[in-house]
């Protein structure tokens, strides 16, 4: 196995010697991020970014500290599967589950918080697009025009009740 420290030197070597730009890192935990950036800054160097799992489904990055600690560093967080692998697309559901390997990596619970998050941000999506849909998707902005405008939100309540266990 090959330490942190290693692979910062020769990430640090190919930037001196102009094979690659920047230096960035996949999946690197809160101290991982942190040594990677100070061996760097020891070479005169920087850490571009941290590519990792983030979504409304995952939000691990935000609980670990991972997110604060690259704004402090000025490590840029570039999320990877944003959609929960097809989850938050309102495809699946707990009846409907994603087929083949990751339908065993999908438990109920998951699929059923994916559900209320992709119900609860398509009624706020209509509702932001000029469109109630309690009204049966009739417009309801002024002149009978929509607004054009395209926005997400989810009320703080709604999110707890989706919040991972």
């Amino acid at each position: 196995l090959v330490g942190i420290e290693t692979w910062m030197h020769a990430m640090a070597d190919a930037r001196e010697a102009g094979l690659i730009k920047q230096i960035g890192v996949s999946n690197y935990s809160p101290a991982q991020t942190e040594l990677a950036y100070r061996v760097l800054a020891e070479r005169g160097h920087s850490l571009a970014s941290n590519q990792v799992s983030y979504s409304l489904l995952h939000r691990r990055p935000e609980h670990s500290g991972l997110l604060d600690l690259c704004r402090e560093l000025g490590v840029s967080v570039i999320a990877y599967s944003p959609l929960a692998q097809g989850l938050l697309t309102g495809k699946y559901s707990p009846e409907n589950p994603p087929p083949g390997a990751r339908r065993w990596m999908v438990d109920a619970g998951r699929l059923h918080r994916a559900e209320l998050l992709v119900r609860e941000s398509s009624v706020k999506l209509d509702h932001r697009q000029g469109q109630h849909p309690d009204t049966g998707g009739q417009e309801s902005s002024p002149g009978g025009r929509q607004s054009g405008r395209v926005g997400l939100a989810i009320e703080r309540r709604r999110c707890r009740a989706v919040r991972q266990p």
